[in-house]
């Protein structure tokens, strides 16, 4: 299994977009885990921008697998914001914050 010193190591080669950020860190008692930072608009308030922390606990053995853990986070946040984003007649309608969401990314 990676440690966390491993995963920051890993991480520290590691990009995407430009706004993106990624750190690992130490649970007490769940181990490692990944907080990817993101700077994006804001999909409810036109004009202004926010940093989203998302923290996932990440359990891998190699980087291969922490690449391929990663990526897939990234995609899951990358719909969260598709979902926020896209809107028909200035309404979101895929609204990942709405009721009977079960994941918030």
């Amino acid at each position: 299994m990676l440690s966390s010193a491993d995963i920051r190591e890993h991480l520290a080669r590691v990009s995407y977009k430009p706004g993106w950020r990624f750190e690992a860190h130490d649970t007490e008692f769940e181990g490692p885990f990944v907080r990817i930072l993101v700077d994006v608009p804001d999909s409810y308030n036109p004009g202004e921008a926010t940093t989203l922390g998302i923290n996932s606990i990440v359990a891998v053995n190699d980087t291969d697998e922490l690449d391929r853990w990663l990526i897939n986070r990234i995609i899951r946040i990358e719909s969260h914001e598709a979902r926020e984003f896209y809107k028909r007649d200035g309404k979101i309608i895929f609204d990942p914050h709405s009721e009977g969401e079960p994941y918030h990314v």
